[in-house]
């Protein structure tokens, strides 16, 4: 269900809070997010608590994530986040002046 919904928001460009919590996202479909990501520049809060993206996952969505300027809250507590994803995570953080919400571990 989540990809099929997640696949529609590339059609979308003025979303402004994703909440995909406890959807059992694994890292398969995180080329279809980072899409997603892509074509919705005005994004404020992505909430991904409780998936399974772990290390390959994030560092996919890491990518859009980092040139996405009006970003404010992020939730990627638990994901399985590994060294290679915290940097991942640190790249989005030192690309974004207006994040004051980061939610991880």
């Amino acid at each position: 269900g989540a990809l099929k919904v997640i696949s529609a928001l590339k059609h979308i460009s003025t979303l402004k809070v994703l909440d995909l919590n406890d959807n059992n996202i694994t890292e398969l479909v995180a080329n279809e997010l980072a899409a997603a990501i892509s074509c919705n520049p005005s994004l404020t809060s992505l909430r991904l608590r409780s998936n399974k993206l772990r290390t390959t996952g994030i560092v996919k969505i890491a990518g859009p994530l980092s040139r996405l300027s009006t970003l404010t809250s992020l939730n990627l507590r638990n994901n399985e986040i590994t060294e290679k994803a915290a940097d991942a995570i640190v790249s989005v953080i030192s690309s974004n002046t207006k994040l004051n919400q980061l939610f991880f571990g």
